[in-house]
């Protein structure tokens, strides 16, 4: 979807067009035709539900998103030292479909968590091995401290707005284990061009940019996010282990950050 001028997005703003507009754009996008469906993938979520979780209808981009989407995170466990196979029980925040987490080993513990109870409900029914359940705006997660080696979170902080998303960066901390990993993907420097001059000021003064917050959580809201902000606020406590501009693969152009929780000094 391309983005809007910062003028239209400023009107639909203030005239509260914004959130109808965009339910009618995501129910319009699930007319499109499936097309074809990669061999080898599992089950496949209704177009709509593919609409709001990825952005589009197509078969294959849904599903090839899911498989760059465990690339990039295995290659920056890598980078780190670590990999994907070295993680035993993994989360991912803001699940929807289970398009990820349907690539991983079915090996590892996988859970999963969303705010949209309608995509956690599809995972339920087909896809049983996930451990899946809804989640509030806000914290917390009904997982107990040190549940998981590895939390995963793409495409979530993108549509987070500051408080929310520093308060959630500790609850997703609390979940690890001691010494273990957690990515997040965000808008960073490459999506300066879409700012106005205003939201480029605010950004190059080492701060959030924010869009359409009152639809927080939803695809509507967008937030971009400088590197030092991520890793001097949202990454307070922990280790930035590695990162990668625009390396969320599966997701448009996102900056890619692995943090390490510290271990528990005995």
């Amino acid at each position: 979807m391309p983005f809007p001028p910062p003028t239209l997005l400023r009107f639909l703003d203030r005239t509260r067009l914004a959130p109808p507009l965009f339910r009618l754009y995501e129910s319009i996008s699930s007319l499109w035709p499936s097309g074809e469906i990669p061999a080898g993938s599992g089950p496949l979520p209704p177009v709509l539900l593919r609409v709001k979780v990825a952005g589009t209808p197509l078969a294959f981009n849904y599903i090839d998103g899911g498989r760059k989407a465990v690339h990039s995170i295995d290659g920056i466990l890598r980078a780190a030292g670590s990999s994907l196979d070295a993680q035993t029980s993994i989360l991912e925040f803001g699940c929807g479909c289970g398009r990820v987490l349907s690539c991983l080993d079915r090996n590892n513990a996988i859970a999963g968590c969303d705010l949209n109870p309608d995509l956690i409900a599809w995972v339920n029914r087909r896809l049983p091995e996930i451990d899946a359940r809804v989640n509030g705006l806000e914290p917390p997660l009904p997982w107990m401290d040190g549940s998981f080696d590895l939390v995963f979170a793409l495409s979530v902080f993108t549509h987070l707005p500051e408080p929310i998303a520093v308060r959630w960066m500790a609850e997703l901390s609390r979940v690890l284990k001691p010494g273990g990993y957690l990515a997040i993907s965000t808008h960073g420097e490459h999506y300066s061009g879409v700012l106005s001059p205003t939201e480029r000021a605010v950004f190059a003064a080492g701060r959030i940019v924010e869009r359409f917050v009152g639809s927080a959580g939803s695809n509507l809201c967008n937030t971009y996010t400088p590197e030092s902000y991520v890793r001097n606020v949202l990454g307070a406590g922990m280790r930035c282990a590695a990162f990668r501009a625009r390396g969320a693969l599966g997701n448009p152009e996102q900056d890619l950050y692995l943090f390490q929780k510290p271990m528990i000094e005995i």
